[in-house]
């Protein structure tokens, strides 16, 4: 409980992202919309997959997914983030509302050829990652924002 009142008393109070568009967006998994941010302090550019109501006083499904070229699109098995995507979206189809904020940015902000030389297997065959960067807290505020902007309470 306590972890909860300091994730919302350090959400930003004034909205750090703009909608640019929505659309529909018929998948495998269900009918989502996907809406495309821009963010107000930097370049950078978001994407938010949703479904359903989206209020601040009710608890929502949300997933924060950095994008992953290898995994989400050509199915690497060094990584199981095309798996953590799709069970993001199969949760939220079946609770009939939620959330992906999906960050264009390779690897958490390092880019797609500093994280596959960090990928590795370990002797046993699951994955060893050192992507971790010291921004991922300030990379986390802004989809924060995002969420706010989409009515989802953090």
């Amino acid at each position: 409980m306590k972890e909860e009142q300091e994730l919302i008393s350090s959400a930003p109070r004034t909205l750090s992202v703009e909608r640019a568009a929505v659309a529909r967006l018929p998948t495998e998994v269900g009918e989502f919309k996907i809406a495309g941010y821009r963010s107000l302090v930097s370049d950078e550019e978001f994407v938010a997959l949703f479904k359903g109501e989206m209020r601040p006083d009710v608890p929502t499904l949300v997933r924060i997914h950095s994008q992953c070229l290898t995994g989400d699109v050509f199915g690497s098995t060094k990584c199981d983030c095309r798996r953590q995507l799709r069970y993001a979206m199969e949760m939220i189809e079946q609770e009939g509302r939620g959330a992906i904020v999906y960050q264009l940015q390779e690897g958490r902000g390092i880019g797609i050829i500093n994280k596959r030389m960090r990928v590795t297997r370990t002797p046993t065959g699951t994955v060893a990652s050192k992507s971790a960067n010291s921004r991922d807290h300030e990379k986390l505020l802004r989809p924060t924002s995002l969420c706010a902007a989409l009515s989802v309470s953090a």
